[in-house]
């Protein structure tokens, strides 16, 4: 970076000035959650930035749930202030104000932190069939270095399998990938014409996004989600619902299974391994009701 800075116009670009420096940032750092005076700090190097985030027991004396805390919302905050900027040179959009791109980090943040205390609960390991007259589709990802896998699954209130569907997708964040996962499964039940409809994944953020788009934390999730909601005038009744990871283990397993085999799309049960199948909470092999493929419904 050599260049003026295109926020302020007053200085040179670098990293330090991007982060820290420049008054765009001084006031997002001054309005976090977890608020932080760049005037009181001396003059660091980007190095040094990055050492003080990491540690800020050591260098700002927090004790450590609170250091933990900063550390999240420091790094939140440094890839918000970097994708804001991006927008501005590469897309031209309209500069986001800093409280804008406040607002952003702190419900991040929030979202992230909520997502920890979930994680730090006692968990329920069984699967809960759907009442009768609906069915659950449990989504998942299982993610290799080069893409990832969103696996789907349709199951009855007699646990009976209607579908399995897989797919290949790039990466972006882990997010991002659940997301798709999400997508995968609303749009196979569109595809399946089926009228009532509990989708199911273990992402909290995905799941909370769908029910109140528009506090959708990710900027790379918006679009997603959108093209989500987009399909869900073809269901009678739809709910979303957050699970544990412990009762959607048949659902990763089977994610895990396309990314070893190189194969998605819809998947015949006689193709999946009983070991697979066998990760269901019961222990036993689903029985599978077969149902016939039909196209997208007229719109």
């Amino acid at each position: 970076m050599d260049s003026v800075c295109p926020r302020c116009h007053g200085s040179q670009e670098s990293i330090v000035h991007v982060f820290f420096e420049c008054p765009f940032a001084n006031i997002i750092w001054r309005h976090l959650s977890h608020p932080l005076n760049i005037d009181n700090i001396p003059p660091r190097l980007a190095p040094e930035w990055i050492e003080l985030i990491l540690n800020p027991s050591t260098h700002l004396g927090l004790n450590p749930q609170d250091a933990h805390a900063f550390t999240l919302l420091a790094a939140i905050a440094c890839d918000r202030i970097w994708w804001s900027r991006n927008k501005l040179v590469f897309d031209s959009s309209p500069p986001a104000s800093p409280i804008d791109v406040t607002a952003d980090i702190n419900r991040s943040f929030s979202a992230y932190s909520n997502a920890w205390k979930l994680k730090m609960q006692p968990t329920i390991s069984a699967w809960e069939p759907p009442p009768p007259g609906w069915v659950k589709f449990n989504f998942d990802v299982a993610i290799t270095l080069s893409a990832s896998f969103p696996s789907a699954i349709f199951r009855d209130s007699n646990r009976h399998f209607i579908s399995i569907f897989t797919a290949k997708e790039s990466i972006s964040s882990l997010a991002w990938a659940k997301a798709k996962a999400a997508l995968l499964a609303v749009s196979s039940a569109a595809n399946l014409q089926l009228p009532s409809i509990i989708f199911e994944g273990d992402a909290k953020i995905v799941i909370d996004s769908i029910k109140a788009p528009s506090s959708t934390p990710f900027w790379d999730l918006r679009l997603i989600i959108s093209n989500i909601q987009l399909l869900l005038p073809y269901f009678s009744q739809v709910v979303f619902n957050f699970c544990h990871r412990a009762s959607n283990g048949l659902t990763h397993s089977i994610a895990f299974w396309a990314s070893f085999c190189s194969t998605w799309g819809p998947q015949p049960i006689s193709s999946i391994p009983s070991w697979v199948l066998c990760e269901d909470s019961d222990g036993q092999v689903p029985p599978l009701l077969s149902l016939p493929s039909v196209g997208l419904p007229d719109q």
